[in-house]
Parts: C-alpha cells; structure tokens; sequence
C-alpha cells in the first residue's frame, strides 16, 4: 500500500509541474471587446415610438407593476418626464372593468 502511495504523489507533483508550465507560458490573445468609458454610459438612451396612453399590468405576480413602471414613467432627451397611468388589474370581470377595458381600448 505504500509502495502506490508514493507513486501517487510522484505522479501528482509532475503533473502539478507540468500544468504550472503550461499557465505560466500560455499568451492570451487581446479581446476585441473593449471596456465602456463612462462618458459612453451616460449617453446611451432609448425613445419610445408609440407612447400607448395607458398600461394595464395584471396582479398575478407583485413584480409586474414594478416591470411596467419604467415604460409608465420615463424622461425624453430633454429631461422631460413623461407619465401615463399604470393599471393593476385582476382576472375577474366586473361591469367597473368591462366599462374602463371599453374606455382604454
């Protein structure tokens, strides 16, 4: 049993030596992505093409609305911001929901 456990760690060592070798002489070749200035990242900006006049977001799941939000809230390349209601609606149907659904569309 000793006799391979010597063995082993022969083996082992040379192979650490081996792998050590090879990280240390390996050349990485340069990446073409290059990292973002900040000057970059300030001016990266989007617009909306048709602003709809109302959002209605379902409350099957509390992290609807806060998806929603950005679109219901944003700021145009002047700095002006821009609101439009929000709407957090469950499945089931009333008259109230019929009548504002009819309004919306």
């Amino acid at each position: 049993m000793k006799k391979n456990d010597k063995l082993v760690v022969i083996v082992g060592v040379i192979i650490l030596i081996v792998s050590s070798i090879g990280i240390f002489t390996f050349q990485q070749e340069p990446s073409g992505a290059q990292a973002a200035k900040i000057d970059e990242v300030f001016e990266i900006s989007g617009t909306l093409t048709d602003m709809p006049d109302s959002i209605i977001a379902s409350d099957t799941s509390p992290f609807y609305p806060l998806i929603a939000t950005p679109i219901a809230v944003n700021y145009d390349s002047l700095g002006e911001q821009s609101v439009i209601p929000l709407y957090v609606m469950n499945h089931t149907k009333t008259i109230c929901k019929n009548l504002l659904s009819d309004v919306l569309e």
